[in-house]
């Protein structure tokens, strides 16, 4: 379940936006769609060449917050957050129309030091 780790994705999340790398040892296709629903028969990636390749997509939350994953070969998926949409009217940070606002990277567990700064650094966590 993604709203189980320590890097404060709350329960209510409705969606998250996903990146990952893949690694496939073969040839073929991954997807990933909301859990505790049926697989969709549409590939989110493909590696036709099997070459290692990486995705985004914006996934919907499923059963108990999770996703599932389904790849046709053998292979190494790793999943990132790089953000989660809430209900609308669930708490949240807000950005009025033609404005700027400051967001602080609040101090967490996911491993995201208090001194990054734009450019970003090379190094990731993953969750």
């Amino acid at each position: 379940m993604i709203p189980d780790s320590t890097c404060g994705i709350p329960s209510i999340a409705a969606a998250y936006s996903l990146t990952w790398p893949w690694f496939p040892k073969t040839l073929g296709y991954v997807t990933v769609w909301p859990a505790g629903q049926t697989q969709p028969v549409v590939a989110t990636m493909n590696s036709p060449d099997g070459r290692i390749k990486s995705n985004a997509a914006i996934v919907a939350a499923g059963s108990q917050g999770a996703v599932s994953v389904f790849a046709t070969d053998e292979t190494d998926v790793i999943l990132d957050i790089n953000g989660y949409f809430v209900p609308a009217g669930a708490a949240g940070p807000g950005l009025l129309v033609q404005s700027t606002r400051s967001l602080p990277i609040p101090k967490s567990n996911c491993g995201v030091p208090v001194t990054a700064r734009f450019p970003f650094s090379a190094r990731t966590r993953r969750i």
